[in-house]
């Protein structure tokens, strides 16, 4: 909720690190394929908005795959 928050609130930075840390926490506790996928579409949207479109196609692309 925090890195959406931060999101809404214009802090891309903030957020990506959200996403991230929400990402390794569900790796290692719960493993969840849901989880990952929203982090994934998280950190996507904070890497556009930090001008970095590659990276975001690169977490895209990653969770397009697990989705499939």
């Amino acid at each position: 909720n925090l890195a959406d928050l931060s999101l809404d609130m214009g802090e891309p930075a903030a957020a990506l690190g959200y996403f991230s840390q929400a990402e390794r926490s569900f790796a290692l506790v719960r493993g969840g394929q849901i989880s990952s996928l929203r982090c994934w579409r998280g950190q996507a949207h904070a890497l556009c908005r930090l001008a970095r479109p590659e990276q975001a196609s690169t977490k895209l692309s990653a969770a397009l795959s697990l989705a499939r």
